[in-house]
């Protein structure tokens, strides 16, 4: 599976432009958000995440947080670990490495980026570069206690079953667009996260 999903992305890059998602969107909503919202990718603040996807004997998991409640973006979510592009980072590949050493003490060295999903721009203000990374299975990983809670793990095979997946839509501004959710045990991933995860399950089920 991950080499299939290595080979799948071995030609994406950092290049600009690059791919944006479509959230889920008709073209004419992708239309009338942009008008709603003012969403352009060049304006928006850039950010990236990392999705860490570790082996563990036979199962692949993804390595997930959930965020602190004292944090000013998106508190108490189930998340993955990233953040803003900061001066010092080279790239958007070491923002999202940076992140997650600061977030989970995952360290670069036991990471292996394979490829990037297209941009995720949301509606506070960011465009988010997901960063996809297979995590060495001897990894280790402790939350940072001012930006995370908990650590949490979706089983990858969870994710493609698409079991607790569902769509939804949420009103914001007299205009309604769709939303992903997934459930998981113990744990509700929603908005950016979900759309990611949904993007990497579809990215996954096309290599099969």
């Amino acid at each position: 599976m991950l080499e299939r999903l290595t080979q799948q992305l071995a030609f994406s890059s950092l290049d600009v432009p690059r791919p944006v998602a479509d959230m889920g969107l008709s073209r004419q909503q992708q239309t009338r958000l942009k008008q709603s919202f003012e969403i352009d990718t060049r304006k928006l603040r850039q950010a990236a995440v990392l999705i860490p996807l570790q082996i563990t004997g036979e199962e692949v998991r993804i390595i997930l947080t959930r965020r602190s409640e004292e944090l000013r973006h998106h508190p108490g979510q189930i998340s993955f670990p990233g953040g803003s592009k900061e001066p010092g980072d080279t790239d958007l590949t070491a923002t999202a490495l940076r992140e997650s050493y600061e977030e989970i003490g995952l360290a670069s060295e036991h990471v292996n980026v394979i490829g990037y999903l297209p941009d995720y721009p949301t509606i506070t203000g960011f465009c988010v570069t997901p960063v996809v990374g297979i995590v060495a299975e001897a990894a280790s990983v402790k939350p940072d206690d001012r930006e995370v809670t908990a650590i949490h793990y979706l089983p990858i095979q969870a994710l493609l079953d698409g079991a607790g997946l569902r769509q939804k839509s949420i009103e914001h501004e007299g205009f309604k667009y769709p939303v992903t959710e997934i459930l998981h045990e113990d744990i509700r991933i929603w908005g950016a996260t979900a759309g990611m995860l949904n993007i990497l399950r579809q990215t996954l089920l096309a290599t099969e």
